[in-house]
């Protein structure tokens, strides 16, 4: 079995499977052994918190997986878990992880929770951060705009509703590869925002 299919092979993302390819395509890419990788945004659930990280860890085995999360909720429910977590605002990443250790940087189902003129310079700032690699992924469309504050925490209501191509409009875009997956307003219709050094 190749190690791209080692991300999706048992896990529950199958449903999607344009867009799990794709994921798989650029992390088989990008990771190498011995990685950091940051994850921004624990989740409340346990599979939201274990499945990336889980199918990260199929592709390479050796990879070591910290996260970044803004929500003391979160932060309190997670801090015994197995990953290492790290308090910080995505958007100020650059004040919080300033000794160049990550190698790849994930922000999956992130953007949307942030405000569409902070995303140029958020983006900009994760990528300068990650020594090797970057990659963001939202929602398409509008399934998901109804999403409020959930368990406590503020940060995850959406802010930047109706996620399209009018949200990567403009040159400080261009140096990202932006692709569509799986339908908009389906609810599993995805954007995957990729950036490799």
């Amino acid at each position: 079995m190749k190690r791209k299919e080692l991300f999706y092979d048992g896990n529950g993302f199958n449903k999607n499977y344009n867009q799990i390819v794709a994921y798989a395509d650029f992390f088989d890419n990008v990771l190498s052994e011995n990685n950091n990788v940051l994850l921004v945004g624990t989740g409340y659930y346990d599979d939201q918190y274990y499945d990336w990280c889980n199918a990260l860890l199929r592709v390479e085995p050796t990879i070591k997986i910290s996260y970044l999360e803004v929500s003391d909720v979160y932060i309190n429910k997670w801090k015994n878990g197995q990953y290492p977590i790290i308090k910080g605002d995505v958007r100020k990443i650059d004040e919080v992880i300033v000794n160049d250790e990550f190698d790849v940087i994930c922000w999956i189902q992130g953007p949307e929770h942030i405000k569409q003129e902070e995303m140029a310079n958020t983006f900009e700032k994760i990528f300068n951060v990650a020594k090797k690699a970057v990659i963001f992924s939202c929602p398409w469309g509008n399934y998901y705009d109804f999403q409020e504050e959930l368990h406590g925490n503020v940060y995850e209501k959406h802010l930047n509703k109706s996620m399209g191509e009018h949200c990567f409009i403009g040159k400080e875009f261009d140096s990202y590869n932006i692709q569509y997956y799986d339908g908009k307003d389906t609810g599993s219709g995805c954007i995957m925002i990729t950036k490799i050094k």
